[in-house]
């Protein structure tokens, strides 16, 4: 933070540290904007890129500049909005006497119920400010899960969502980003932040959609974290950890726009402003291609309803401690895990024998599932399949 504050200013910060902040940010927003603009070419305007094609290497010096200017301008207003709403609370006693002061946060009056949302804005920031220590390093997202034919007819897709909750996985994730600075946080301070990785809660989106049944969603298919449940005593712990369904996408996204209609949309801000103000460069922002199609949307003055494709999908959480919820709120420090992790290779293994009881004993005597499995042929899901010219698979033989 040097060059932005003192120590004085943000223990006793005022209304014109806050001011200058902002100026701050508003300037080297500014400077982004133009070394953006200095990097666009007149016929860059004007020509779509079509699908596929390389894009230009970026100059390294021009880089460094435009990425020094993005952060110094997040880094200016992220803290204007911290101090702001340091000086709020201090205003209205929340440090001094927290029972009285958080309602004055929440309501200018309590009795009639009138909304405070100054207040609501301050603890928004405090809240978020809060969650962004937990949610790079706390919590993973579960991108792909899933088994590979034939393992997908033994139902191998819960033995690997299973094994996830580990503490083999656990201990492997502290060992690869234990000691590992934190990019966008370093980046932010203006120096390395490492941060304990302490990995407590797992989520993740069911495969199928959902639709709408009367004022409810409800699956479209049946997905592969339905009823996954595991009772820590298989290990000798407490508890169990359980795949537990919170809710449902609404079902916006990019996915049903075409390839030539995205790059139209991006072109439109580097045509109006001469410059892309989205270019997927990390600090960014999370869904650059959303934030593009967004911005070429709002310039054509497009409804952003336009954007929802209706394909909602299941959202589950994964809870792998007694206490997550305490912790990623700062109110615990470390995580009380729901598995031992002592011996974490011995929990893995038991978690497999669990699944093999649970799931995979009953699909044995599936009939469908066996014939589907009968009938594999690694040949069926080859990629060299779909090249030109690929020689077909055998006809498979059914069991009699």
């Amino acid at each position: 933070l040097r060059g932005l504050v003192t120590p004085n200013d943000i223990r006793y910060p005022t209304s014109d540290t806050v001011a200058r902040l902002e100026e701050i940010a508003q300037d080297a927003d500014k400077q982004r904007a133009d070394l953006l603009r200095e990097r666009a070419t007149p016929e860059d305007a004007l020509t779509l890129t079509a699908p596929g094609t390389p894009t230009p290497k970026t100059n390294v010096r021009d880089a460094a500049e435009i990425g020094e200017a993005l952060f110094r301008r997040k880094r200016a207003a992220k803290l204007a909005d911290l101090l702001g709403a340091k000086i709020l609370c201090e205003r209205l006693g929340v440090f001094s006497d927290p029972l009285n002061g958080i309602p004055t946060l929440l309501w200018n009056d309590q009795e009639r119920k009138t909304r405070n949302e100054r207040g609501r804005s301050a603890l928004r920031i405090i809240l978020n400010a809060n969650k962004e220590t937990k949610i790079g390093t706390s919590m993973m997202e579960i991108i792909v899960c899933g088994a590979i034919p034939p393992y997908n007819h033994l139902l191998g897709g819960k033995l690997v969502a299973m094994l996830l909750t580990s503490p083999q996985v656990i201990r492997d994730y502290q060992d690869r980003y234990g000691s590992m600075p934190s990019t966008i946080a370093s980046q932010m301070k203006g120096q390395d932040v490492t941060r304990p990785a302490d990995l407590a809660y797992l989520g993740t989106t069911s495969l199928y959609g959902v639709v709408k049944d009367g004022d409810r969603k409800r699956p479209a298919s049946a997905s592969q974290y339905n009823r996954i449940r595991i009772p820590a005593d298989i290990a000798g712990g407490k508890g169990e950890i359980r795949y537990e369904l919170i809710g449902a996408t609404e079902g916006y996204g990019v996915v049903h726009f075409s390839a030539d209609t995205r790059a139209a949309l991006e072109e439109l801000d580097l045509i109006q402003r001469g410059a892309k103000h989205v270019n997927s460069i990390f600090g960014e922002g999370t869904s650059p291609r959303m934030r593009k199609i967004r911005q070429g949307m709002n310039i054509l003055k497009i409804d952003d309803r336009f954007l929802m494709h209706g394909h909602g999908r299941l959202v589950y959480a994964i809870r792998l401690a007694h206490n997550t919820d305490r912790y990623l709120r700062g109110e615990d420090i470390t995580p009380d895990y729901i598995f031992p992790s002592d011996d974490p290779k011995a929990v893995t293994d038991n978690i497999a024998r669990y699944w093999t009881r649970r799931w995979l004993a009953s699909r044995l005597d599936h009939a469908p599932a066996l014939e589907s499995l009968a009938a594999f042929q690694k040949e069926n899901v080859a990629v060299s399949r779909d090249l030109p010219n690929a020689p077909l698979p055998p006809e498979p033989i059914l069991p009699l």
